[in-house]
């Protein structure tokens, strides 16, 4: 009886021990930002990173249609070592449109809000509303800061389905995805000559 005993407790204390293991290796290991490369925002995190020797400067622009321009990366400047991200919102701060993130704790991003949009969405259109009138915006779905053209064509005689679609797009920015796969496909062209086809489509339905 004894001898089984010792069996028992002995395989009972391995459990425990491989339970600990385990949970150390969840914890710590596998959901580790790092070793995830999870983006870490320090202001949202009040992670206490600093501008070291061995942090690499990345410069990006953002524009308005949410592409980003890797502008290269580098060492970070020596005036910028020993820097919290406090330090930096002072010099880059978002007023001047500056976005500042650690992407890991030795790869600080500086990002440039550019007003305007990349050169490839400077040639996109899409369709929307203004003043209850088909209209044309410049650049892709969510991004209304360019009207180009308000169209003769009053929203309540076309037709149903895209009716619908044209007040779904009001909201495009919190729609789901698929919704704003689907929207793209019959509200946003590449280029003025695919938008045209679609106007002529419609005058011919009138």
């Amino acid at each position: 009886m004894n001898g089984r005993r010792l069996i028992y407790l002995t395989v009972s204390l391995l459990a425990v021990v491989f339970l600990l293991g385990f949970a150390y290796l969840v914890t710590v290991k596998l959901f580790s930002p790092i070793n995830q490369g999870l983006a870490m925002n320090v202001s949202a995190n009040g992670a206490d990173l600093v501008v070291s020797d061995d942090t690499v400067l990345r410069i990006k622009n953002i524009y308005t249609c949410n592409d980003e321009e890797d502008l290269g990366e580098e060492a970070a400047v020596t005036g910028l070592k020993g820097m919290t991200y406090e330090d930096l919102q002072q010099i880059f701060s978002p007023e001047d449109g500056w976005q500042v993130t650690f992407d890991s704790p030795n790869e600080l991003v500086l990002g440039r809000m550019i007003g305007e949009l990349c050169a490839r969405h400077q040639q996109y259109r899409h369709l929307g509303v203004y003043q209850e009138k088909l209209a044309v915006f410049q650049g892709p779905l969510g991004v209304d800061a360019v009207m180009l053209q308000v169209l003769q064509r009053p929203v309540k005689d076309l037709p149903p389905a895209m009716r619908e679609q044209l007040e779904q797009a009001k909201n495009f920015t919190d729609l789901p995805l698929q919704t704003k796969e689907l929207l793209k496909k019959e509200l946003e062209f590449e280029n003025e000559k695919k938008l045209n086809a679609v106007l002529e489509n419609l005058d011919e339905l009138h």
